[in-house]
């Protein structure tokens, strides 16, 4: 027991470091024996003494056999909790697993829960059904807000934008979706109206109801948003329309007469153009370009001013030029091709043309006006 024994001497007596209680070996073996030395410390036997016995004297005290025991019980133990804990850990995992799956009621394939579309209406799909059912309806060009819905029978909750866009996003459906959406789409009537702009393939915009013409914000051409012909402000659409059907020929005639003629057109702003004196560095004279463009009467090509003379070897008097013959925008200026009876009837049909412009309005008198081009 605790204190001194009268058969053992004081070496030895085993304890504590920490205090001055001392055991013989045999009575710390039977108190060593009790506890579970081996995943414990061994405390003090005195009651309320915390101190520790070394494990070393444990050791000695109960024998390397008994030890070596209690040490294998002891790891089979462990060993034996934690594939226990891994058991447990294993089915806790497969049955949260099952709790996430769920039956697709399109495939009726097992499908996760992560990996699916849950609609408003609670019906979930999995990805790939639901991919292929909004593919299918986006070709057909079902997607109305009353025609993409729930694919359940008798279920009309719409699908969200959100939604399409998370399942074909960056992808031809989704452009074709979009696509369709904004020919449904109509702003309301104080917002304006939705154009088309006249140019193939270039798209739509809003635009206010009371303008007369528009610009097409991505091809820049202007034109009428009421009947998509080239803007005419200040003419009603009918009437535009009449004297565009009444000018086809006369358009065509006065071309033909320009090339009888050898007229040329500026190539800044298209302004036919006559050369009035013999030199052929021009200066166009129209409203548009207002005497600031330069450009060769020969082979058609705008010019800098001070190319009067050195784009012409021979001089600007006499016909030609120093650029190749297959880059030039005309034939030489030489004599007529056609008969004068041939230059006298396209010269009548323009006149008929101009008289034509003269019955719709001022407004678009000049459009077959022809300003000199001598420099």
């Amino acid at each position: 027991g605790g204190g001194s024994s009268s058969s053992s001497s004081s070496k030895d007596l085993l304890g504590p470091q920490a205090c001055q209680h001392r055991l013989c070996a045999p009575c710390l073996r039977g108190h060593a024996i009790a506890t579970d030395f081996i995943r414990r410390p061994v405390l003090c036997p005195v009651s309320g003494c915390p101190a520790e016995i070394p494990a070393s004297q444990v050791r000695q005290a109960v024998g390397q056999d008994l030890f070596a025991s209690r040490q294998s019980a002891a790891d089979e133990d462990a060993a034996r909790a934690l594939q226990e804990q891994y058991a447990r850990e294993e089915e806790e995992e497969a049955r949260a697993a099952q709790q996430r799956q769920f039956q697709c009621p399109l495939c009726l394939d097992n499908a996760h829960r992560d990996e699916a579309t849950e609609l408003d209406c609670d019906h979930r799909f999995c990805s790939t059904c639901f991919r292929a059912y909004l593919e299918s309806k986006i070709m057909d060009a079902q997607v109305a807000e009353d025609e993409l819905v729930c694919p359940i029978p008798n279920c009309m909750r719409e699908i969200t934008v959100a939604q399409v866009e998370g399942a074909v996003a960056f992808t031809p459906p989704w452009d074709k979706f979009l696509q369709f959406r904004a020919r449904l789409w109509r702003p309301a009537s104080a917002d304006g109206a939705i154009v088309d702009c006249p140019t193939p393939g270039c798209g739509q915009f809003v635009v206010p109801g009371d303008v007369e013409f528009v610009q097409c914000p991505v091809c820049k051409r202007d034109f009428c948003p009421r009947c998509g012909c080239e803007s005419h402000p200040g003419i009603a659409c009918q009437a535009f329309k009449a004297w565009k059907s009444a000018n086809a020929n006369a358009d065509e005639h006065f071309e033909e007469l320009m090339a009888q003629e050898r007229w040329r057109r500026c190539p800044r702003c298209g302004a036919p153009s006559e050369r009035e004196s013999g030199c052929n560095f021009m200066q166009c004279r129209s409203a548009t370009c207002r005497k600031r463009t330069y450009w060769c009467y020969v082979c058609g090509k705008e010019l800098a001013k001070e190319d009067h003379y050195a784009h012409f070897p021979k001089g600007p008097y006499e016909d030609e030029c120093r650029t190749p013959q297959a880059e030039r925008l005309f034939g030489p200026p030489g004599a007529r091709s056609w008969s004068n009876e041939a230059a006298d009837a396209a010269a009548a049909a323009a006149e008929a043309g101009a008289a034509a412009v003269a019955a719709v309005g001022g407004a678009v008198r000049g459009l077959l006006g022809m300003p000199a081009g001598a420099r």
